[in-house]
C-alpha cells in the first residue's frame, strides 16, 4: 500500500526517505530564503510530506555556495507543514500497544476513516470495542475527542473501556483529560524529531495552526500554516468537545472504574444539559450494568433519543423491558451504522437472539457472516441455528470455516472437539465422528476426543471400534483421574457390545463413592452380578446404590426407578422381604404414588405379617393408646393367648379372604399385640377388595391407627425418613382425616 501523495502526470512519485532521515534543500519563499524537505520523510507512522522553514534576517543577494550546511544552524521559522497518515501503517504501529486491553493476550486492531476523525476497532475472541476519535486541534496542541463508544461481549462500561484503550494507544506521548486526548506541543516535538538527523536547528513554531483535514484513499492528510485563521470545526466535533467539557469529571471516574462517582457526575452533567443524547447513553449504561430497573433507564433514554437509535445499550434495555422486537431493530440499525465489521457482525448475532422466528434468526446470522466471514462467534451461532433447522450439511460447512479461521494446533483442537460435540448433541454422528478424528490429529493423546469419537461410532453402530476407543480414552485419562462418566460408559459398552460382564463390573467398581455416577455404577454392577449368578454380590451392590442415593445432596435429580427392580430381586431371588422393604421405602419417599412400588410394598407387608416375631416390648396393651379403636368384636370374645390365635386367624383369612369376622378378629389381635406393620399390610390388601361400606370404614380406622403407631415407633427409633413416609401415607385420600 502506498503511503505518499499521488504523482503528477509525467513526474516520478516521491517516496518517503526512511533510510537517512530528513534531507533538506534551499529554496526561496515569499522573498525569504528557506529550507525545505527534499523528499517526504517518515517519522513513526506519520509521513511528513512537506516542511518549509524560512530563514529571516538574510538580505539578498545571498551567497549560496555553502549550500544547506551553511544555513541549517540558523534558527528559522516554520511556515508550513504537511502530514500524511496511512491508516494501515498506523494500525500496524499501534497494535502492540493494545495488547491486554480487552483481556489477557493480543487483540486485533482496525483503524478506519471517519469524518474529521478515526474509528478504532478492537476485537478479541467474543469481545469487541469500537470508538471514534475526532480531530480537534488547538494552537500547537493536537487534540482528539473520544466519542461514540460501543462494545459487545464486555461486562464493563463501553465509554470507560474506550478511554482506557485510548490511553494505551497514546502511551507517554500524550495525556488524557476526561474524553480529550491531548498531545502538548505536538508540532515542535515532531519537527525536532524530523530535523535531528539532518543536523538542522529546531525552528520557531509559534503561530502555526492546522488548517485542513483531507481524507485520502489510504488515510488522511493534515496541513498547517503560520498565522492561518483559526479553523472552524464541524458541528459533530463541536458537540463532542462540549460533551467532553460537561462530563470531564464523570469521564475520568468511569475510566478508572469508579462507577458511583461517574453516575453522580453524569447526572450532574444532565442537569446542565438535559436530554443530551451522548450523556444520557453513558448514564443509562451504568444502570444497565448494575442491574437496576430497566424501565426507568429506558424512560430516561427515550427522552433524549429514539430508543432504537441507542445501539446495543438500548437494545438490552428494551429486551429487559420485554420488547424483543424493538431490541432486534435497535441491534440491526446499530450494525448498519457500524464501520467496524467485526462489531457489526456481533451486533447482528445479538439481534438474532431477539428474533422469535427461526427464519428471521437465520437471515440475521447470514448477514452477520457476510459482514465478517472470519468471525468465529457468528459462524458458531449460524451452525447451531442450522442444526436446529435440520441443515446438518450447512452447519458442517460453518464448522469447517471455524477450523480454518483458528490458528495453532491447540486452538484448532478446541474448535474441532467443540464442533464434534455440538454435532453429536444434534444427533449427526457421522459428521461428529469426522470432526473428532480431526481433533485427534491435532492432539492424539486427548482422552476427551477419543471418548467423543467412541460415542459417535456407537451412534452409527460401529460398536467394536467404539469399545476400543473408550478403553483407550480410559487408559489416557489414568495419567490423571479417569472421569466417572467415562468409566461408566466403558463398562456399559463392554457389557452390551462384547458381553464381557466381569470386565464391565471391574470398570463399574472403579467409579468412586460420592459422585453422581455412583448410583448408576452400583445399579449396573448389581444387575450384571445377578446375571453372572453372584447373588450376594448383587445384593451388596444394590444396597450400596441405595446408600449412595440417600447420601447425595442432589438425590432428587438422580433416577430412582431401579429401586423397585432391586426390591423384586431381593424378594424373588434372595427371598429377603426386609431388604426389599428398605428399597421400597426409599422408592416411595421419592415417588409416593408409584403403582409398582405401592403394590410391591403391600406384598412385602403381607409376607412380613407372617414372618415377623412380635417385639417383646409390644406385649403391653396398645389398644388403650389408640385414638380410634375398632368396633370389631370385644376382647372378651377372644382367647387370652393372642399370639397363639394369630396363625389360626391368618390361615382362616388366607383360606377365605371374604370372612369378615375372621378379618375383624385378626385386625384386633394384631393391634393388641403391637404388630402394626402386619396390621397395615392386612388392611391395605383388604381395602382394595372390600366393597361393603362398613368394612371399608373399619379397615380405614385400623389403617390410620397402624400408620400412626408405625410413625411414632420410627421417630422414637430415629428413623426420620421412614416416619415421614408413614405420615405422608396418612395424608392420602383413602386415609380418613382425623
Amino acid at each position: 500500500m502506498n503511503t505518499h501523495e499521488p504523482a503528477r502526470p509525467g513526474q516520478p512519485e516521491p517516496q518517503p526517505d526512511t533510510a537517512s532521515g530528513a534531507v533538506l534543500q534551499l529554496a526561496a519563499t515569499s522573498g525569504h530564503l528557506s529550507l525545505e524537505l527534499q523528499a517526504p520523510t517518515r517519522v513513526g507512522p506519520i509521513v511528513v510530506s512537506s516542511l518549509i522553514m524560512s530563514l529571516p534576517g538574510l538580505r539578498f543577494p545571498v551567497d549560496l555556495s555553502g549550500g544547506v550546511p551553511r544555513f541549517r544552524h540558523r534558527r528559522g521559522a516554520l511556515e508550513a507543514l504537511g502530514l500524511r497518515v496511512s491508516l494501515a501503517k498506523l494500525a500496524e504501529h499501534l497494535a502492540p500497544r493494545v495488547r491486554n486491553v480487552l483481556g489477557p493476550g493480543p487483540c486485533d486492531l482496525a483503524v478506519l476513516p471517519s469524518h474529521q476523525g478515526i474509528v478504532f476497532g478492537l476485537h478479541q475472541d467474543s469481545r469487541a470495542l469500537a470508538f471514534t476519535a475526532l480531530f480537534a486541534p488547538d494552537d500547537d496542541c493536537i487534540r482528539w475527542v473520544v466519542t461514540d463508544a460501543r462494545a459487545s461481549g464486555m461486562a464493563v462500561h463501553s465509554h470507560g473501556a474506550a478511554l482506557r484503550a485510548a490511553e494505551a494507544i497514546v502511551g507517554k506521548l500524550g495525556r488524557r483529560q476526561g474524553s480529550l486526548i491531548v498531545f502538548d506541543r505536538a508540532i515542535p516535538k515532531l519537527v525536532r524529531e524530523l530535523l535531528i538527523d539532518a543536523g538542522a536547528r529546531a525552528p520557531d513554531t509559534s503561530g502555526l495552526r492546522f488548517t485542513d483535514w483531507q481524507e485520502t484513499a489510504e488515510g488522511f492528510e493534515l496541513a498547517a500554516r503560520r498565522d492561518a485563521p483559526i479553523p472552524v470545526p464541524s458541528p459533530g466535533v463541536i458537540r463532542a468537545i462540549e460533551a467532553a467539557r460537561l462530563a470531564e469529571e464523570a469521564d475520568d471516574a468511569i475510566a478508572r472504574g469508579d462507577v458511583d462517582v461517574a453516575r453522580s457526575g453524569y447526572l450532574k452533567a444532565l442537569e446542565h444539559a438535559p436530554r443530551h443524547p451522548d450523556l444520557s447513553l453513558r448514564f443509562v449504561e451504568i444502570d444497565l450494568l448494575a442491574g437496576n430497573r430497566p424501565e426507568s433507564a429506558l424512560g430516561l433514554l427515550i427522552e433524549a433519543m429514539p430508543a432504537v437509535d441507542g445501539g446495543l445499550v438500548a437494545a438490552r434495555l428494551l429486551a429487559a423491558a420485554g420488547d424483543q422486537e424493538g431490541a432486534m431493530v435497535a441491534c440491526r440499525q446499530a450494525s448498519e451504522r457500524e464501520p467496524f465489521a467485526k462489531l457489526a457482525s456481533m451486533l447482528l448475532v445479538e439481534a438474532s437472539g431477539h428474533a422469535n422466528v427461526l427464519r428471521d434468526r437465520l437471515a440475521l446470522l447470514d448477514d452477520a457472516v457476510s459482514r465478517s466471514p472470519g468471525l468465529v462467534t457468528a459462524r458458531w451461532e449460524r451452525a447451531r441455528a442450522r442444526l436446529s433447522q435440520g441443515d446438518a450439511k450447512g452447519a458442517a460447512a460453518d464448522l469447517e470455516h471455524i477450523e480454518a479461521a483458528t490458528h495453532g494446533s491447540a486452538h484448532r483442537f478446541d474448535a474441532c472437539y467443540e464442533a464434534g460435540r455440538t454435532l453429536l448433541e444434534a444427533r449427526v454422528p457421522a459428521e461428529a465422528s469426522r470432526f473428532f478424528q480431526k481433533a485427534l490429529r491435532y492432539v492424539p493423546s486427548s482422552p476427551d476426543a477419543s471418548a467423543g469419537l467412541a460415542r459417535a461410532l456407537l451412534a452409527v453402530g460401529d460398536g467394536p471400534r467404539a469399545v476400543a476407543l473408550l478403553s483407550r480414552a480410559v487408559g489416557l485419562a489414568k495419567r490423571a483421574e479417569p472421569p466417572p462418566g467415562l468409566l461408566l460408559e466403558l463398562a456399559t459398552a463392554l457389557a452390551e457390545i462384547t458381553h464381557d460382564l466381569p470386565a464391565a463390573i471391574a470398570h463399574a467398581r472403579s467409579v468412586p463413592f460420592g459422585v453422581p455416577e455412583t448410583v448408576a455404577a452400583r445399579v449396573l454392577e448389581g444387575r450384571w452380578r445377578a446375571v453372572l449368578g453372584d447373588i450376594v454380590g448383587a445384593s451388596q451392590a444394590y444396597a450400596q446404590a441405595r446408600e449412595a442415593l440417600e447420601s447425595m445432596p442432589s438425590a432428587a435429580e438422580i433416577a430412582s426407578d431401579w429401586l423397585v427392580e432391586a426390591a423384586r430381586f431381593e424378594l424373588d431371588v434372595r427371598h429377603d422381604p426386609r431388604t426389599a422393604q428398605a428399597h421400597l421405602v426409599a422408592a416411595l419417599q421419592r415417588h409416593p404414588r408409584d403403582p409398582s412400588a405401592r403394590s410391591l410394598f403391600r406384598r412385602v407387608g403381607s409376607l412380613l405379617a407372617g414372618l415377623d416375631e412380635p417385639p417383646a416390648a409390644a406385649k403391653p396393651e396398645v389398644a388403650s393408646r389408640d385414638p380410634d379403636p375398632s368396633p370389631a368384636p370385644s376382647a372378651a370374645s377372644l382367647p387370652e393367648d393372642d399370639e397363639a390365635e394369630i396363625p389360626r386367624l391368618t390361615q382362616a383369612v388366607q383360606g377365605n379372604p371374604n370372612d369378615r369376622e375372621a378379618v375383624a378378629k385378626l385386625c384386633l389381635v394384631l393391634e393388641r399385640v403391637g404388630r402394626h406393620l402386619d396390621l397395615f399390610a392386612l388392611v391395605s390388601a383388604r381395602l382394595e377388595e372390600s366393597t361393603s361400606q362398613d368394612d371399608v370404614a373399619m379397615l380405614r380406622r385400623y389403617r390410620r391407627s397402624a400408620l400412626q403407631s408405625l410413625a411414632k415407633q420410627a421417630r422414637d427409633a430415629g428413623r426420620v425418613d421412614e416416619a415421614a413416609l408413614y405420615e405422608q401415607a396418612l395424608e392420602e385420600p383413602d386415609a380418613p382425616q382425623g
